[in-house]
């Protein structure tokens, strides 16, 4: 087969693209608050969330301070209770009478608990209380298991992500992710910012001990620095929802026999994806298993820029043909007649050929760099190299320069933002 060895090499290339060890996140997701990368959310609808972001900016929103009163307390015939005993109590009253200000409060709480006892109700304490606990008391519900339908609550319509965090705690956390954001952009050009819908619990074998949670849909947003306020907002970056191609690679080299169910595509009449239907599917794939899914909802970051490298591979393997034969060359190399080794022919810059032909440098160039812009303005396949400043940069000015002044268009990829940038400058300089 013309291709054999094309595809064995793309095979294996494909192999490392992705990180199917548990240290990745996408394999297996820690929610530790030390790391700050990614973190749950919770009393929300999936389905909503999603569709929100999709629209429109949403903000994370805090617990109330530990010390607020909580919302069975905010009844009427509590209050009546409440304003009469604040007349009539000779225990809160004597004891308040000389009592400093943050004595009245720890006074006017025990009142309150009296009261609270004498109508039926659990006492209510502020001391070493759980942020669950604590929730509760607030009327939010604290668990990470999301619902999948509203039950009318407000909370559920509104553009805030409720989370389990006090204020304090929120924008430490907030401020951390907006960072490494900043970062991620500036130094690799790459947004690691996901929100991601449902996780799978699963074991890499039956006879594993602990299981990992993995997120199941990831929906890329980024921090949305035009909002009014202080307050950070987050939105969707306008790419479609995607499945964790890791974990469905994990699985399927896990040799179980199945695979992770594929998100359907859109119809045509389909503005948005079917959460709930999709959990369905992969909550029976689970069951057969021993796995379990969670509607688990996260935010944060996530190392996810090598998925689509993965599926470009995917569909290049599954579809290589004759159109593919720069790739062909470019994985198997040159005929044995061509000396591969050996350093590009060096061209005499100064003849009346090679001035005619290259009119556009815009930056110096030696007759080596001259050389390699001839090669590529004459179509060949060339790879410079060289140590950090030997005018690699400059080359690639030179080179782009030429070819749009005959005519080309030019596309240049880097890994690294930085040599992006260099090049960009470069070009607006002339």
């Amino acid at each position: 087969m013309p291709f054999d060895v094309a595809i064995e090499k793309l095979n294996a290339f494909k192999s490392r693209v992705l990180d199917l060890t548990r240290r990745n996140s996408l394999i297996n997701s820690r929610f530790s608050s030390r790391g700050k990368k990614h973190f749950r959310i919770i009393d929300e609808i999936p389905q909503k969330v999603y569709e929100k972001l999709s629209q429109s900016s949403m903000s994370f929103d805090h617990l109330p301070p530990l010390d607020t009163d909580p919302r069975d307390e905010q009844t009427d015939e509590f209050r009546d209770r409440l304003s009469i005993a604040l007349l009539t109590d000779e225990q809160y009253l004597e004891r308040t009478e000389n009592a400093s200000e943050d004595e009245s409060r720890v006074f006017l709480r025990e009142l309150k608990n009296r009261i609270r006892e004498d109508l039926g109700m659990t006492p209510f304490h502020t001391e070493n209380i759980t942020l669950e606990e604590h929730a509760r008391n607030v009327y939010i519900n604290p668990s990470f298991d999301l619902q999948e339908n509203s039950d009318g609550n407000a909370r559920h319509t509104d553009n805030k992500l409720q989370t389990l965090f006090l204020e304090d705690e929120l924008e430490s956390f907030l401020n951390k992710l907006s960072r490494d954001f900043k970062s991620s952009q500036k130094e690799r050009g790459v947004n690691p910012l996901y929100f991601c819908f449902g996780f799978l619990k699963w074991k890499e074998s039956e006879d594993a001990e602990e299981f990992s949670h993995a997120p199941l849909l990831m929906l890329q947003v980024q921090f949305d620095e035009s909002a009014p306020g202080a307050r950070i907002k987050v939105s969707s970056t306008g790419n479609d929802l995607i499945l964790n191609q890791s974990i469905k690679e994990k699985i399927k080299q896990s040799g179980y026999g199945t695979n992770l169910p594929d998100l359907p595509e859109l119809e045509e009449d389909q503005e948005y994806y079917n959460l709930s239907d999709y959990f369905q599917t992969v909550e029976d794939f689970a069951s057969e298993k021993g796995w379990a899914l969670k509607r688990w909802v996260s935010f944060g970051i996530y190392d996810a820029q090598n998925m689509p490298v993965f599926r470009d591979l995917e569909n290049i393997v599954e579809n290589i043909d004759d159109k593919f034969d720069l790739l062909k060359r470019f994985l198997e190399g040159g005929t044995e007649t061509e000396n591969q080794n050996s350093s590009a022919e060096i061209y005499d810059v100064d003849s009346p050929e090679c001035q005619n032909e290259i009119t556009a440098l815009v930056t110096d160039a030696d007759s080596s760099q001259f050389s390699a812009v001839k090669d590529a303005l004459s179509g060949k396949d060339i790879v410079l190299k060289g140590p950090p400043g030997t005018g690699k940069s400059q080359t690639i000015t030179n080179i782009i320069s030429s070819l749009i002044a005959n005519g080309k268009k030019v596309l240049f990829v880097a890994q690294k933002q930085a040599a992006l940038d260099v090049v960009r400058n470069n070009l607006e300089a002339i």
